[in-house]
């Protein structure tokens, strides 16, 4: 990652060294470490977002389905939506209706792969589900 970042921002150096001014307040060497540093700071500033982004890309593919993550309103409404569906899902009481929910809604397992993955019947997998779905909307219907 260091090296990445690194070979980054002496690319960055290389392409915009002739638009490089000294600082008329600093000594030339001073301004060339704060014009570097600047440089430095924002190629790592920009990997850790890309880095954040694309973590935000996977987690959300994985709980959800494929988005265009290129439009950031998207990006926005469905994280927005996908941390009340994991609220709702947090607030309901019972842990096995719980967590057969997380997997259902939030990790897109199939009933069968919730059933090996807990150890129980396909049929008690639907029935919990079901009933955490009920809990929830009654929660909606609430407010």
């Amino acid at each position: 990652m260091a090296e990445e970042i690194t070979q980054d921002a002496f690319m960055r150096v290389l392409r915009s060294i002739n638009a490089y001014s000294p600082q008329e307040e600093k000594t030339p060497r001073d301004s060339f470490k704060n014009w570097l540093g600047t440089i430095a700071k924002n190629a790592a500033l920009n990997h850790l977002k890309r880095k954040k982004l694309e973590e935000t890309k996977q987690h959300y593919t994985t709980m959800s389905g494929d988005y265009n993550f290129s439009n950031p309103e998207e990006l926005t409404q469905t994280k927005e939506e996908l941390e009340g569906i994991s609220q709702s899902i947090d607030a309901l009481a019972d842990c096995g209706i719980r967590e057969a929910s997380r997997l259902r809604f939030l990790k897109g397992l199939s009933y069968q792969e919730i059933g090996e993955q807990l150890d129980i019947p396909k049929g008690t997998v639907m029935s919990r589900i079901h009933r955490g779905k009920k809990q929830i909307e009654q929660k909606y219907e609430r407010r």
